[in-house]
């Protein structure tokens, strides 16, 4: 582990949601989420405004604060614009989605895949109705 801190991925969640995962696809967004939430992905804040993330995908925002961190996880059609629109963050990691179902999917499983204790999201992303990772 990176450091503790940045314990934020619910492994114990992840787990349990690949045991239940009804079709391969949620396998693999599962997969792509627990990437993405990696430590190992996350940039500097500042870098942002260098590169070109006008891009449709989902992303994953980290607060450093003095107790830990607090983790936020989104979509959208443009991250750069939308990163920018979330004001003070110090990592992020974008993952580009090629199609809506997809950005769906993957903003979903990246909300079940954070710690409770460490997210910032208020609401499960829509459409809840649907996600695939939510208990029957």
């Amino acid at each position: 582990m990176l450091a503790p801190s940045l314990n934020y991925n619910d492994s114990a969640t992840y787990r349990r949601l690949i045991r239940r995962a009804k079709a391969r696809a949620h396998v693999k967004t599962l997969q792509k989420a627990t990437g993405l939430l990696s430590p190992l992905n996350l940039r500097a804040a500042t870098d942002l405004r260098d590169v070109d993330w006008s891009v449709k995908g989902c992303y994953v925002l980290v607060r450093v604060k003095k107790d830990g961190v607090s983790v936020y996880v989104g979509k959208t059609n443009n991250a750069k614009k939308r990163l920018k629109q979330h004001g003070r963050y110090d990592l992020y990691a974008v993952r580009v989605c090629s199609s809506d179902r997809e950005t769906e999917d993957l903003e979903m499983a990246l909300y079940h895949l954070v710690k409770a204790r460490q997210k910032e999201n208020a609401n499960h992303p829509a459409p809840a109705d649907s996600c695939p990772y939510c208990s029957p």
